[in-house]
């Protein structure tokens, strides 16, 4: 019988039953419910019937008795039980340990010193190469080494050729995680012989990824030349300042601005920057967005600009924003990894490619600019935008910028223009094309520019617009950088002004004394502050 059934019932037998026959756990599982005995149930109702009424509670009460007393007795038994299992298996231990010992000695007058250490240490955090070799038996738990039967001559003779061939293979995979490890020093002090040499150059060059480095030539020789020594920071900062030369930076410039040329409708041929600095050369990154958030700790979008903390999902990359965006080298990290795949989870687990502080789960990869893809509709917005501003398709993004006009949404105002009368909304030219990403599935709608005149109006308007909707401050300029923390695990990413002089007072001296170009940069990842759409009443313009 089950007693949480019994204890739901409001009957005063069940209640007496509960107290005066044995339940326990069935099975020899914990918590709730537990059972009893039909025939105790039984045998416990027919006596109580039985038993005259005035002598009932005296009946009970010694039931419970009863019932309490077999509780202490089986408590008191399952400590002896303890005490004896405990015993036995510190016997048991105790003999297995006496037996793995002497095989150890037995290995060692063989010449394995350095593979039973390393079998030792199969758990510690530092073995790289543990979860890539699954045939790999720790040595404690191997059948002929856990046996508890003493260690005799005629047993060593009829175990040793199996343990000699286990030991030979334990011999290969710590050679091999020797020679990890050793490749996984080499590249920290390639790492910092790097961050050390790009201090001598502009912080805004297009530079290879921390992962690049370990790839050139005179670097990568040294990473996996054939002798044992760690190598200096000096001597790879000299294989750098050799390989990283000026025309070595132009080269890898062209490259990297050829392949994203080849991405778009009509590559270059000669001048890809030419192209790419079209205000129509549009790019979007379709890789998982980790760049959408600011900070680990606090997930606060990075690019929110007022209007809404979603709206920047769906970010567009213009010249020259994704030359430097963060997904080019940086990636997440992965959940799994394959049994061969050693090398990237030593990469995830290198500390000195975490960027953490910028991104979760992120760490520094390889260059590349798979994720980013020509963002069509948006191309053709712009196109629109041109045209409606009476500009060419030659002109470039930083033209755009310059000129800062003011539009209207002809779809919104369902075809009227600026009258002089008509309450409209009024959008810069980056916002005009975001509002059409959102709000009208990207499609080449018309636009009005309305005049230079009404333009400064809408810009003095914007200036106190956050007041006027009494919104909270405008969103911070993140645009600066720290140049000492750059491209180490203690980069923030990029910053405000006011941020930075706290990084500055917090991680290296008084933030007042900061210099721009040498202590923190503009980064040009990102593009200007964009203001709030505002309504205005613009004038008529004359086509």
């Amino acid at each position: 019988l089950e007693s949480e059934k019994l204890w739901k019932k409001e009957i005063k037998s069940d209640k007496l039953i509960l107290r005066c026959v044995p339940f326990s756990n069935w099975n020899n599982e914990l918590g709730e419910p537990k059972y009893c005995l039909e025939e105790d149930r039984s045998a416990f109702v027919r006596e109580y019937n039985a038993t005259p009424e005035a002598s009932r509670q005296e009946f009970a009460d010694k039931a419970r008795q009863i019932v309490k007393e077999r509780i202490e007795h089986a408590e008191q038994c399952q400590e002896w039980l303890e005490e004896v299992e405990e015993e036995r298996e510190t016997l048991v231990e105790e003999a297995r340990k006496i037996r793995r010992d002497a095989i150890f000695d037995k290995l060692r007058e063989l010449g394995f010193d350095n593979e039973i250490n390393y079998v030792m240490g199969l758990d510690s955090r530092h073995v790289i190469s543990t979860r890539f070799s699954p045939k790999l038996v720790a040595f404690e738990n191997h059948p002929l080494v856990k046996n508890t039967r003493p260690l005799t001559e005629q047993v060593w003779s009829n175990i040793k050729d199996k343990l000699i061939d286990h030991m030979e293979l334990v011999r290969t995979r710590w050679q091999r995680q020797k020679r990890l490890i050793l490749l996984q020093e080499r590249k920290e002090f390639a790492i910092f012989a790097w961050i050390e040499f790009r201090k001598t150059l502009p912080p805004t060059t297009l530079m290879p990824s921390l992962v690049d480095v370990w790839d050139l030539p005179p670097v990568k020789a040294l990473i996996e030349q054939d002798s044992e020594d760690i190598l200096s920071v000096a001597v790879f900062r000299a294989a750098i300042d050799l390989e990283v030369t000026p025309e070595f930076l132009r080269n890898l410039r062209t490259k990297q601005l050829m392949l994203l040329a080849l991405k778009l409708s009509h590559p270059p041929t000669i001048y890809p920057e030419k192209v790419l600095e079209l205000a129509t050369s549009v790019f979007i990154c379709n890789k998982i967005p980790i760049h959408l958030y600011d900070r680990a700790r606090d997930r606060t979008p990075v690019y929110w600009n007022g209007n809404s903390e979603a709206e920047e999902f769906e970010r567009i990359l213009f010249y020259p924003e994704f030359l430097y965006h963060s997904c080019n080298t940086v990636r997440e990290r992965q959940e799994s990894y394959a049994s061969t795949d050693w090398e990237t989870y030593a990469e995830d687990e290198n500390e000195e490619l975490g960027v953490d502080k910028q991104y979760i789960d992120g760490v520094r990869d390889r260059w590349s600019i798979d994720g980013l893809v020509v963002h069509e509709k948006a191309r053709k917005m712009v196109e629109k935008v041109l045209e409606t501003c009476g500009l060419g398709p030659e002109t470039t993004v930083q033209e755009l910028d310059d000129l800062d006009p003011r539009l209207i949404c002809l779809k919104c105002t369902h075809g009227g223009k600026a009258d002089g009368e008509r309450l409209c909304q009024v959008w810069s030219w980056r916002n005009t094309i975001k509002h059409c990403l959102k709000m009208h599935w990207g499609h080449a709608i018309p636009f009005q520019m309305i005049s230079p005149a009404d333009a400064a109006k809408a810009r003095d308007i914007e200036a106190t617009e956050y007041k006027r909707r009494s919104l909270r401050s405008p969103p911070k300029d993140k645009r600066w950088r720290c140049m000492r923390c750059i491209d180490t695990p203690k980069d923030l990413g990029r910053m405000a002004k006011e941020d930075l002089q706290s990084h500055f007072v917090k991680n290296h001296y008084n933030g007042v004394w900061m210099k721009e170009g040498v202590d923190y940069y503009q980064t040009k990842e990102c593009g200007p502050l964009q203001p709030l759409t505002v309504k205005m009443v613009p004038q008529a313009v004359v086509d």
